[in-house]
């Protein structure tokens, strides 16, 4: 017998059910907008005043959460990636629409570096993997779930870094920006109160 769970995030799963799916198709990684303006200053650094952008494309929401999947992030992310990296490109469509191919690929490839850094900042994928195997004796199931989820959002943030960064040379390749494919998270995956993702250590 199979109990199906739906399109539910590893957030979902371990708040709701108690575990943590490996590879599940369904998960993201959610980080606040106020954090991702900050990674992405760090992956490509804007004038502060640039911040003030969000408001004229009617983006301001500190309470936000944007995601990263592993086929991409979301179009609010998008949006506001474009509007912080490339303002004067970005205002005429409020960043809903995709950017000169330059431009574009500035975005997509400062985004790959905010994947790769958040998950560097989550720990290392190589190590984590190898103590979730093999867990030292002392570990409670509380840790290991931990643990688990951890490896989870790593590898999920890696894969979303790749697939940024094949978007971007596969438009450089085509000399345009091509349309993206299935970079929006699955329904369902909205996260549960109380489990912020860009603070799990």
């Amino acid at each position: 017998m199979r109990i199906c769970y739906g399109p539910r995030s590893n957030d979902q799963l371990l708040q709701q059910y108690g575990f943590v799916e490996a590879d599940n198709p369904h998960d993201d990684f959610a980080i606040r907008q106020d954090d991702l303006v900050l990674a992405l200053n760090a992956a490509s650094p804007f004038a502060p005043a640039t911040v003030q952008e969000l408001r004229g494309a009617a983006l301001i929401d500190p309470s936000l959460l944007l995601r990263f999947s592993r086929a991409g992030v979301d179009a609010t992310t998008l949006r506001v990636a474009r509007t912080l990296l490339r303002p004067d490109d970005a205002r005429p469509t409020r960043g809903e629409a995709a950017l000169p191919l330059a431009s574009e690929l500035v975005v997509l490839r400062a985004l790959a570096t905010v994947a790769d850094d958040q998950a560097a900042a989550l720990g290392d994928l190589g190590a984590e993997r190898a103590l979730l195997a093999a867990p030292p004796a002392s570990a409670s199931a509380a840790a290991c779930l931990a643990r688990a989820l951890r490896v989870e959002k790593m590898a999920l943030l890696g894969q979303c870094a790749s697939a940024l960064r094949a978007q971007a040379d596969a438009n450089e390749r085509a000399g345009r920006v091509l349309p993206s494919e299935g970079s929006e998270p699955a329904a369902g995956s909205a996260p549960l109160p109380g489990l912020g993702l860009s603070r799990i250590k």
